[in-house]
């Protein structure tokens, strides 16, 4: 587990300062105009998007992650709660940071969107919870002077996060820290912790999650954008003022890199790959910052099961589960299908491909919340009606599971229907 999150912090944050200059890339998109940035909300979350992209470039990632020291000195376990339904598996990481600085509770509550204050073993710490980019949820202490403890997973509640990490013992004693029911141990780590929970770094990209192969000699214009708590200006060549700060440049074979400190300990970096310098600074002019309330609005990052039934004697569950790439919704009855998104702030109704999804006689798919029931038009006229799923879980969708018969023809379209019998919408397959 702390092997994949060093994996794909490495990606996601470009290391600017230390890289040899070399000729600007050729420009993409629109020329520069003077850009006024948006104003700082009252509420900021360290959280930035782009309000402007060059050419057809659009934000299709995106993820918070906590920081990885290679030379980090600990412990750490790793559990793993596995269900009866494939894909069906909750996680849980406990870790413990050596030779480590006490935990700045207050300074962490103000940065992090959902953070809240809880009591472990007597003593302050902090407790985050899913949200949008958040992928898992953890609670960090200070148990002793030197250490940082960090209990998170996924599939797990605030309670069970807790009661474990009151068992925490220094240096970990797991066979005297109670677990959640059906957690068994996969990975043993002495002498390695993973990530502390804090602090994290938010990033936002152009690029698909899984994309085709990148040719080194004709990369693809893409954009980077990350902010990274507690972290300092890199060394670099000294550029003009960016949002009227400080700033500095960094060239490498794969792009540019602007970077500058939006506040004392958050450190911004627009990192491009055949993107002009011109073009490079109008889009980090741009940025906007999100604020804890818009965050908190949108639908977290956990596993959500949004209906449950049986089709044909067999049992199924529709799941919501979100991803760097936006949310997938999946369907686990012997086997795992799944339709998702490609657009991380694209609403769970409007998946592309929603109810074209067809595997084992069963389609699913997601509707527009208002919908008590759903009609599948298939080609040749006929069509298929089914109660409508999950509306009540938050997810701003309702969504649909529905069996087909063996000589039943294609799904054409998917039409909500309200609870009047009305017409909500209707969605062309494909």
């Amino acid at each position: 587990m702390a092997a994949g999150l060093a994996c794909v912090l490495a990606l996601a944050v470009p290391a600017i300062g230390t890289l040899g200059r070399r000729s600007p890339p050729p420009p993409v998109g629109l020329a520069t105009s003077q850009t006024t940035p948006p104003a700082t909300p009252a509420d900021p979350a360290g959280r930035f998007l782009p309000t402007w992209l060059p050419g057809n470039l659009r934000i299709q990632t995106e993820q918070e992650v906590a920081g990885v020291d290679a030379g980090a000195r600990g412990w750490s376990r790793t559990y793993v709660r596995r269900g009866p339904l494939p894909g069906d598996q909750d996680t849980l990481t406990i870790s413990l940071l050596a030779d480590a600085p006490s935990l700045d509770v207050e300074t962490e509550l103000a940065r992090y969107p959902g953070a809240g204050a809880v009591t472990v073993q007597g003593r302050p710490g902090v407790f985050l919870p899913h949200v949008a980019a958040r992928s898992e949820a953890g609670v960090s202490w200070s148990p002793a002077p030197g250490f940082l403890a960090t209990v998170s997973g996924s599939g797990v509640s605030e309670a069970e996060l807790t009661t474990v990490a009151e068992g925490l013992r220094l240096p970990p004693q797991l066979d005297a820290t109670p677990l959640p029911d059906a957690f068994t141990e996969v990975v043993r780590r002495d002498g390695q912790p993973v990530a502390p929970l804090t602090p994290r770094t938010y990033i936002v990209g152009t690029e698909a999650a899984r994309g085709p192969a990148r040719n080194p000699e004709a990369p693809l214009p893409s954009v980077r954008v990350t902010a990274t708590w507690g972290r300092s200006l890199p060394a670099g060549e000294t550029a003009p003022p960016v949002r009227g700060r400080e700033a500095v440049l960094a060239f490498d074979d794969a792009g540019a890199g602007l970077s500058w400190l939006e506040r004392a300990d958050l450190l911004v970096t627009v990192s491009t790959t055949n993107v002009g310098v011109d073009d490079l600074r109008r889009i980090a002019e741009g940025l906007r910052e999100q604020s804890h309330a818009e965050v908190l609005r949108r639908p977290t990052g956990q596993q959500l099961v949004v209906g449950r039934g049986e089709l044909a004697g067999t049992p199924f569950e529709l799941r919501v589960r979100a991803g760097t790439s936006g949310r997938c919704l999946m369907l686990l009855r012997g086997w795992e299908a799944r339709v998702c998104a490609g657009d991380p702030f694209r609403t769970v109704a409007d998946l592309p491909a929603s109810g074209a999804v067809f595997q084992g006689g069963v389609v699913f798919g997601a509707v527009v919340p208002r919908a008590r029931t759903v009609r599948l038009e298939l080609a040749g006229g006929r069509s298929v009606e089914t109660e409508a799923l999950g509306a009540d879980t938050g997810q701003d969708a309702a969504f649909y599971v529905a069996a087909l018969a063996p000589d039943d023809a294609r799904v054409e379209a998917v039409v909500a229907i309200g609870a009047g019998g009305e017409v909500l919408r209707r969605t062309p397959a494909g």
